[in-house]
């Protein structure tokens, strides 16, 4: 009962409770609280743009209000999900941040150093931010939809090297809701995600269409020096391939430039394309500082091993 502000006990067993606090400022909020979270059996979370609280124990019985964070908070009610170890996993203005288990100590930051742009800052007002972590694959998903339209911002964060992974989706795949499935075979557990057209969808590492849209794969290696360092200019001589038996063909390109910021924006220089097996060797002769090397192609198609033979010129000439 919302309008209940009673602090006597009712007949009904209901009432308000008034929180006790450590002291005259830690457990007042000074925000709109954007998510409550129940952590464990004895710790209520509340999560504020730029700031969180914790309730611990029953607050009829002695439970205490303390503040956990002044700087960051959760930037929407479902951007959270849990480790797996029963930390706290969730999305904050300056990226995704932890609080352990047992609600010790303050959040600490796991992302900041790699983060992508586009989650800092994120619009909360016109998206809805799904975090859920995936148990079999060790990740976190993290979604950015937007509520009117299209054109979401999606990212797998991967737990054991928390690196960032971008995704994108068909329009109509776009998630809306996230749940983790706990089945009793280990098959059956996966993370479903609730789509813009009704549908439920799951991740499939044996698909080799996105439910039917044919799309492809692609593979970006480097930045590599040419020349052993950054101060010298080299030249790829060689390339060789090996792809896996019965991998279908991959087309891969070498980009080279005087930097490795002018290598990864130079159009395409030498073009070679691998099939299943090994590979004839290919000479570019392509010189420069830096290289980058791209391979793409229609699932499915394994990369056995690749090959490139560098010549050191000299230091680089301005």
């Amino acid at each position: 009962d919302p309008t209940n502000w009673t602090f006597a006990s009712l007949p009904s067993g209901i009432s308000a409770v008034k929180l006790n606090t450590t002291g005259i400022d830690t457990g007042k909020l000074g925000e709109p609280i954007n998510c409550l979270i129940p952590h464990s059996d004895d710790y209520l979370i509340e999560g504020c743009l730029s700031s969180m609280f914790v309730l611990r124990g029953d607050p009829t019985y002695g439970g205490q209000h303390d503040n956990l964070a002044r700087v960051v908070g959760i930037v929407a009610p479902q951007a959270y999900a849990r480790g797996p170890d029963g930390e706290l996993v969730f999305l904050t203005t300056d990226g995704i941040y932890a609080l352990e288990a047992g609600v010790q100590g303050y959040p600490r930051s796991v992302s900041r150093e790699k983060l992508p742009q586009e989650l800092r800052d994120v619009d909360a007002q016109n998206n809805r931010i799904l975090l859920a972590f995936d148990v079999r694959n060790r990740g976190v998903f993290i979604g950015i939809t937007p509520i009117l339209g299209s054109g979401g911002k999606y990212f797998w964060f991967d737990w054991e090297t928390r690196g960032f992974w971008p995704m994108e989706f068909d329009p109509s795949f776009e998630p809306t809701a996230l749940a983790y499935r706990n089945a009793d075979s280990p098959l059956d557990q996966r993370l479903l995600l609730g789509c813009r057209d009704g549908h439920i969808r799951s991740f499939n590492d044996s698909a080799f269409t996105d439910d039917g849209i044919s799309f492809k794969t692609e593979l970006l290696i480097g930045p590599i020096a040419l020349g052993g360092t950054g101060y010298d200019e080299g030249m790829v001589m060689e390339a060789i391939g090996e792809l896996g038996e019965g991998s279908a063909k991959v087309d891969g390109e070498i980009w080279v430039g005087r930097s490795v910021e002018n290598a990864y924006k130079a159009p395409r220089k030498f073009a070679f394309p691998l099939r299943a097996g090994k590979n004839r060797t290919y000479n570019p002769q392509l010189s420069g500082n830096a290289f980058f090397v791209r391979l793409k192609g229609s699932p499915p198609w394994a990369l056995e091993k690749l090959s490139i033979v560098r010549e050191r010129l000299g230091k680089q000439l301005l």
